[in-house]
């Protein structure tokens, strides 16, 4: 009984934890944004390559390129993929002729 009552507190509500990583993620992700721009200004590069080479874990670039793509059209697909780290195939991305 006492956990639906705090479920049914917490309904709708932001707990602190949140709050920080929301407020986090809007001050990073441009400066992501920008780190990925100016990795795929010398070469086309997969999200692996690119956690690699600018030291960024994955789950913080895949937004960023999912952004970079959809909501700003400033990168696409080169139509190329490439194995990952894993042994998955990746799409590879290029700038577009927006930047």
């Amino acid at each position: 009984m006492e956990q639906l009552h705090l479920d049914n507190y917490l309904q709708g509500k932001q707990n602190t934890s949140q709050k920080a990583y929301h407020k986090a993620a809007k001050k990073r992700a441009p400066a992501i944004r920008d780190k990925i721009i100016e990795a795929l200004k010398v070469k086309p590069m997969t999200g692996y390559e690119l956690c690699e080479l600018l030291d960024l874990r994955f789950c913080s670039v895949r937004p960023r390129l999912a952004d970079l793509s959809r909501k700003y059209k400033k990168i696409e697909p080169t139509g190329e993929e490439r194995k990952n780290g894993f042994g998955n195939n990746e799409l590879v991305w290029q700038l577009t002729s927006e930047v």
